[in-house]
């Protein structure tokens, strides 16, 4: 079913012919299809891309296959003119992605350069993002690796693990992610960071970034635009296919640990000067911690017949990094809702983990008043509450 709207175009691949009702989970791939000029990498390289994906799945389709969740492909315009395609789109549709979304694939480029891939991710997608690597043929099997993980993790990245949590506000999955808590990825080809350690690529934006730039300099044999199509369409199939979503609860776990002690070693100091205690985050992810185990163990025993059961446990997964979403938002930006994971005050492409707490704490360390400062500190404690109930919220989920 195609839905046309003033703000994008959808694709619904689903398992019930003729709804656009969202009966089932449903998965997203997506990216917008306008540019400031000729875009013939962003957004173009991943248009192209997401259309070959589109295509190969049709095949699957016609040759029997069914997904057993529903697949929605959206290309969106006036992205750069604040996402307002997606954003619109979220807004028309917001209960019903609440309830039943499970993931948001989005790719705006497929190749700025062909060294290594950039992955950014919530917590829920990394297991899956790395099985599927596994499976996908390296692009270059002269460089010696047989499989996209094994160049992946063996080449130079732009960060030191594999998936990086700082997601940004510089795509069509922002909104998914801040106002929804939409597990979400993002990734693409980049240079090698030794020689270009920067986020925009020297063709950003111009009238130079044309399709000859590409098949001439690029990626001349499409090579790794197809590596970006199989791990996009293999993640896709693992979400849509999977009796027991494909996302590992522990992965949560640690992300929430690595979160809290990377606070504690930038800004420690800080909450100690200020009397403030970090206790009660920590208890509220020590509870996090523990259900997860359990609940982990509860989806390695289920009884794959018994259909109930894995609905419910599917159900609970889902909704799991929605639990991060406060409805007031972030204490200075309103419009991001996702206390745990969000975007740099300075610099959007950047993401920074609990950003309304790093945000009053830059903004502290500039204020000169001290009464100002007192209300900041104020500010703080408040939003840490608003953080722990985020986080027990996200425990109660995994509870029988």
């Amino acid at each position: 079913m195609l839905q046309v709207s003033s703000w994008s175009y959808c694709l619904d691949l689903t398992t019930h012919s003729g709804f656009f009702s969202f009966l089932l989970f449903f998965s997203f791939l997506g990216n917008h299809r306008d540019a400031w000029v000729y875009g013939s990498v962003d957004p173009s390289s991943a248009t192209a891309t997401m259309m070959e994906v589109v295509r190969s799945l049709c095949e699957l389709k016609k040759k029997g296959w069914q997904p057993r969740r529903t697949i929605i492909f959206g290309s969106w315009g006036s992205s750069e003119f604040g996402y307002m395609g997606t954003n619109e789109w979220i807004e028309e549709n917001y209960h019903s992605l609440q309830n039943k979304a499970v993931a948001m694939l989005n790719v705006d480029i497929s190749v700025v350069y062909p060294y290594n891939l950039f992955v950014a991710a919530t917590p829920l997608m990394k297991n899956v993002l790395i099985e599927a690597a596994k499976q996908v043929p390296a692009p270059n099997k002269s460089l010696g690796f047989e499989n996209l993980y094994s160049h992946w993790n063996l080449m130079r990245r732009f960060t030191t693990s594999l998936i990086g949590y700082g997601l940004s506000s510089v795509s069509d999955h922002s909104g998914f992610y801040q106002k929804l808590g939409i597990p979400a990825a993002y990734f693409l080809w980049m240079p090698d960071p030794k020689e270009w350690p920067h986020v925009d690529y020297p063709l950003y934006h111009s009238t130079y970034e044309t399709f000859e730039a590409m098949k001439k300099f690029l990626d001349p044999e499409f090579s790794f635009h197809l590596a970006v199509a199989h791990l996009w369409a293999l993640v896709t199939i693992k979400l849509s296919d999977s009796l027991v979503l494909p996302m590992k609860i522990a992965d949560e776990a640690d992300f929430l640990e690595e979160m809290y002690l990377e606070l504690t070693e930038e800004h420690g100091n800080f909450f100690q000067d200020n009397k403030m205690s970090t206790v009660y985050l920590k208890e509220a992810i020590k509870e996090f911690q523990q259900r997860a185990k359990h609940f982990q163990s509860k989806i390695n025993d289920v009884d794959q017949q018994q259909e109930l059961k894995l609905r419910q446990i599917n159900d609970k997964i889902i909704q799991i990094e929605k639990a991060y979403i406060y409805s007031e938002g972030l204490p200075h930006r309103k419009h991001m809702k996702n206390v745990i994971l969000g975007t740099s005050v300075l610099d959007q492409y950047s993401g920074w983990l609990l950003p309304g707490i790093r945000e009053l704490i830059f903004e502290h360390k500039r204020e000169k008043d001290q009464k100002k400062q007192a209300e900041i500190i104020e500010e703080i404690c408040t939003h840490l509450t608003v953080i722990v109930a985020a986080i027990n919220g996200a425990a109660l989920q995994l509870i029988d």
